[in-house]
């Protein structure tokens, strides 16, 4: 009867290796249960040779399994097993990945870093802006966009760097895959019989290469998680110190006294226009769209500059004009004081041109003054759009992101 019950389970074990069917580890408590089973040694034995193992082989878990009457050639196997268990995963960490990742050859889209490596954006041509009077304050949003390109780029290598590294790691390790499979078929191919150690091994190790390649996806789709919040915390930050940096602006001209008299008070800054670097990792993209958005702001400043310096230019002309007209009428009338009483009609018709161009000088220290006005309001209502753009331009790279790493991935 030990005997026919023996010759069954013997049968169903290699039922299970033809087949396919077994694929759990085999730990320590399984020999255990096995061992209680009054399984015989030697099918315990076949069972740990052919299958994929986890065992705890320390002095205290051994002498655990010889307590409870684990005879010492299954512990033997067992140990056996492990250690060789241990040379596998110690080949596989030792894998070289420059054998494995060719410089010249053509990978699938969701393997492909794009360049070799991020270059961060070169200056294009260098411009000078020119600001008169209170439209100088303006050209801090220009140094605000300016710092803003560059502290967003600087993070956006960082990220870049992360995500070409868990590509390659994840082209690696799906190399490895794909040779191992190739290897394997070769493997059966060759013959009818049952499977050897040699193909048993080459399957758990198979397995093994399977769970980096998953493991490696996992990690890439972490990364696109990590990046999405990242974005996130930029999106609500940047909004925010956008929306400091029209106050402030506005604050400043408010601060500037609008007379003509006082001329144009011109100040030059130099800014350099830069060429957007998109060579990114493909997966990444996407977000070289918010560089291309500070650049434009800057453009956009500049543009509002020059059609605001003419407005101040203008009016200190007619100001200049009316001073030129006024001069020779004080000079007359300082020659006619000499003799008042005789000039008196002369005097009185001059001072009266006098009140009339003292009163339209008046009037354009009031018209500059409401030019002011009107560029303070119309920062503000411009603010609260580019706020509106910037958060529309995050909120959409943020989607993208999560296609990049999650449908691409699962294509």
């Amino acid at each position: 009867m030990k005997r026919h019950l023996c010759l069954a389970l013997t049968l169903l074990l290699v039922n299970c290796l033809v087949n396919g069917q077994y694929k759990e580890l085999l730990r320590n408590n399984s020999v255990l249960d096995m061992s209680k089973a009054r399984l015989t040694d030697d099918v315990i034995v076949s069972l740990i040779m052919y299958s994929p193992v986890h065992f705890s082989i320390e002095d205290d878990s051994l002498a655990i399994l010889r307590m409870q009457g684990v005879s010492e050639s299954v512990i033997e196997a067992m140990v056996s097993a492990q250690n060789l268990r241990r040379i596998y995963r110690a080949e596989l960490m030792k894998s070289d990945t420059v054998g494995f990742l060719s410089s010249d050859e053509t990978r699938p889209d969701i393997y492909n870093t794009g360049a070799n490596e991020y270059v961060p954006s070169i200056g294009k041509e260098e411009v000078a802006i020119l600001t008169l009077n209170y439209v100088t304050p303006l050209i801090y949003l220009v140094y605000f966009a300016e710092s803003e390109f560059l502290s967003f780029e600087s993070k956006l290598a960082e990220w870049d760097k992360n995500v070409r590294l868990q590509i390659d790691e994840l082209y690696r390790t799906r190399k490895q895959v794909l040779k191992t499979e190739s290897d394997l078929r070769n493997m059966k191919n060759a013959g009818i019989e049952l499977f050897g150690p040699d193909i048993i091994q080459t399957k758990f190790q198979l397995e093994i290469y399977r769970g980096n390649y998953n493991h490696s996806k996992e990690g890439l789709k972490n990364i696109g998680e990590q990046i999405q919040r990242w974005l996130k915390t930029e999106m609500n930050e940047r909004y925010s110190s956008l929306l400091r940096s029209y106050i402030s602006v506005i604050q400043e001209i408010n601060k500037i006294e609008s007379n003509p008299s006082f001329g144009e008070q011109p100040s030059e800054k130099k800014i350099l226009l830069r060429t957007v670097n998109e060579s990114t990792s493909d997966y990444l993209v996407y977000i070289t769209e918010i560089m291309v958005w500070y650049q434009n702001w800057i453009k956009e400043t500049d543009s509002l500059i020059a059609v605001w310096n003419p407005h101040i230019t203008n009016i200190i002309m007619e100001d200049k004009l009316l001073k030129s007209q006024l001069e020779p009428i004080e000079s007359r009338i300082d020659q006619l004081r000499l003799n008042s009483r005789q000039n008196r009609k002369e005097l009185s018709a001059l001072k009266k041109q006098v009140l009339e161009i003292e009163k339209s000088r008046k009037s354009l220290v009031k018209k500059m003054e409401g030019d002011k006005k009107d560029l303070a309001a119309h920062l503000k209502e411009t603010g609260k759009i580019y706020q509106m753009s910037l958060k529309q331009r995050f909120n959409d790279i943020i989607e993208n992101i999560g296609y990049a790493f999650n449908e691409r991935l699962a294509l």
